[in-house]
């Protein structure tokens, strides 16, 4: 039975829920008819997250008409890139792009909540790996200061919530203030990068195993160029996370 005391709290429960409903991360619209405090049926329907079969090196969804199995693209079989994996958990395309908008140009960090009940709800994108370091790709400290965080850190920290100690946004600098990536193609944005990304000087990373955080996937430009530096530098494993794939 519940006691004088507990009937209380739910009746203000209650009331808080009618006064107050929660509201879809996604659309804005009121929560109704769902269990879910974070999204409503429509946006969580357009939420695709991304599944084999794809590429087991960097991650990109194939198509079935091949088989049900994993197979390298024909970008990796061309050109093997740095990093030993890339793993996203969604496809980039809204809600998913508008709450990273939200999160990366606005600070919005409201949007946190809805994208960590995505990561629960699949998953994760990898195999549960232990790390030595958890990075997150940097950005140059005028456009730090200018957007009020770093999305890739906060993603991070959605992603490897109980392994927060290992988490470390000091390990790679954005030494040159370059123009932004969106808008360019897969070779101006390489060239873009060239000489941009340091590692922080007197860091240790010899045999140590690396996963690399960033919010979206789209050519692989960044990843490769960070996984390429920490390698560099004696990384013995780089794998690539980022929540969503262009």
């Amino acid at each position: 039975m519940v006691g004088k005391v507990g009937m209380v709290d739910l009746l203000k429960a209650n009331l808080l829920q009618i006064l107050f409903p929660p509201y879809c991360c996604g659309c804005g619209q009121p929560l109704v008819d769902t269990d879910d405090r974070n999204w409503c049926c429509s946006c969580l329907a357009r939420v695709v997250y991304v599944t084999s079969p794809l590429c087991p090196l960097c991650g990109m969804g194939l198509s079935s008409d091949a088989g049900d199995h994993d197979r390298w693209c024909f970008s990796c079989l061309k050109h093997q890139p740095p990093f030993d994996k890339a793993r996203s958990l969604v496809q980039y395309g809204d809600p998913i792009r508008t709450l990273l908008h939200r999160l990366k140009f606005n600070a919005d960090t409201r949007v946190t909540a809805g994208l960590r009940s995505l990561v629960k709800k699949g998953g994760g994108c990898f195999e549960n790996k232990e790390y030595d370091l958890i990075v997150p790709v940097p950005l140059f400290p005028a456009r730090l200061r200018k957007r009020g965080l770093n999305q890739a850190l906060v993603l991070a920290r959605i992603f490897f919530a109980d392994q927060s100690e290992k988490i470390d946004p000091t390990i790679l600098i954005k030494a040159k203030n370059t123009p932004a990536q969106s808008g360019l193609g897969g070779p101006a944005r390489r060239k873009n990068l060239v000489g941009s990304i340091l590692v922080k000087p007197g860091t240790k990373l010899e045999k140590k195993r690396i996963c690399l955080v960033d919010d979206i996937f789209t050519t692989g430009a960044t990843a490769s160029e960070c996984s390429l530096i920490l390698k560099e530098k004696g990384a013995a494993n780089v794998d690539v996370v980022t929540f969503a794939r262009a």
